[in-house]
């Protein structure tokens, strides 16, 4: 019989953490970045810092980059984060240490908000 009792306490407490997580808008699935990958769909980077010598590219349409805060390091040169598609959405990132921190390569209807850009020799390319 106890040990009944403490399964069911177990079950509830599971309920109760993942219904926190869904009414509070926790996102449980984030990415850690890999240098020179290209994404062709939407992500979350897990908050971190980063160092990505070749960057990271988004190619697709209708696809968001949310950095979560997070920081993409370079080595004063290439691409941070090079953007490929039509209506792309990048926030919340921290790029610096690139000869363009952020480029747009035949990019249409794509923006780029809440964001840090510095330390590069362009904070902002275009490319066709």
């Amino acid at each position: 019989m106890r040990l009944f009792q403490d399964m069911r306490l177990i079950l509830l407490l599971f309920v109760m953490i993942g219904g926190f997580l869904i009414v509070s808008g926790i996102d449980t699935m984030c990415v850690v970045p890999t240098d020179g990958q290209s994404y062709p769909r939407s992500i979350t980077l897990c908050k971190g810092n980063y160092g990505l010598k070749e960057g990271i590219a988004l190619e697709g349409e209708g696809i968001a980059l949310d950095c979560n805060g997070s920081q993409i390091k370079g080595a004063y040169s290439g691409r941070g984060i090079t953007l490929k598609g039509k209506e792309i959405s990048v926030r919340n990132c921290d790029v610096e240490n690139y000869e363009s921190a952020i480029a747009f390569d035949s990019a249409q209807r794509s923006v780029v908000r809440d964001s840090i850009l510095s330390r590069s020799v362009n904070a902002v390319s275009l490319v066709d």
